[in-house]
């Protein structure tokens, strides 16, 4: 089960955003500093953790529509769960 969320940062006067994915026991998988928020921003990153750790059972995200085509794209079998309380 893995949790994905993005957060943004600032570094050097610019906007950035700071993705991460943590798995079901709070461990971090990943992280990757990125200047977009998009469905390409968010299938680099997911094909990054699914080249490392395999497909997940479980994606759960927060609302972000830009996470639906990569996951089904990457991880056809995963069941994705889209919802602000959970992440």
């Amino acid at each position: 089960k893995w949790h994905i969320d993005e957060v943004a940062i600032t570094i050097g006067g610019k906007k950035f955003w700071l993705w991460r994915a943590i798995d079901a026991e709070g461990d971090v998988l990943d992280i990757l500093v990125q200047t977009r928020r998009n469905t390409k921003a968010a299938k680099r990153f997911l094909s990054r953790l699914v080249k490392q750790f395999g497909e997940p059972r479980v994606v759960v995200t927060d609302k972000l529509r830009s996470y639906i085509k990569p996951i089904k794209d990457l991880a056809p079998d995963a069941d994705h769960r889209a919802h602000k309380g959970l992440n």
